[in-house]
């Protein structure tokens, strides 16, 4: 997933790795953001898109372990997730999207049988259901 000249990247081993696509280096890394491997990964931004003012500074985590979690880039070092959302299922895939009209953004995971939504209040950073 590309986002604002990184590349965010993760897989087997836990990791959300975010790289400069200018340089080809590793920015920061998120070691273990998750327990199993990172199944998706999508950043979440307020607006739609086409006006291209969006800095998004959130960016969601699907993995294996059933989990969606929200990192707050900025504070990289801190190694948290904002908030996450256990689905009690093995996710295959995670999707993001912006809702402009309410301030949110949202993250959808998908297990193959069940689609797990979870809107975040971007502004306020917290979940709404």
């Amino acid at each position: 997933m590309l986002q604002n000249g990184l590349l965010y990247t993760g897989g087997e081993d836990r990791n959300i790795t975010a790289w400069d696509i200018k340089t080809g280096k590793i920015a920061y890394c998120l070691e273990e953001a998750h327990t199993a491997r990172v199944k998706g990964i999508v950043a979440l931004t307020e607006s739609d898109g086409a006006t291209g003012d969006d800095d998004p500074y959130l960016v969601a985590s699907a993995s294996s372990d059933g989990i969606i979690r929200v990192w707050d880039v900025r504070m990289a070092a801190r190694e948290k997730p904002l908030t996450e959302h256990n689905t009690r299922s093995r996710l295959t895939c995670l999707a993001g999207s912006s809702l402009k009209w309410l301030g949110t953004s949202s993250a959808l995971g998908q297990n193959g049988a069940v689609s797990t939504l979870v809107l975040l209040e971007s502004r306020q950073k917290m979940k709404l259901f």
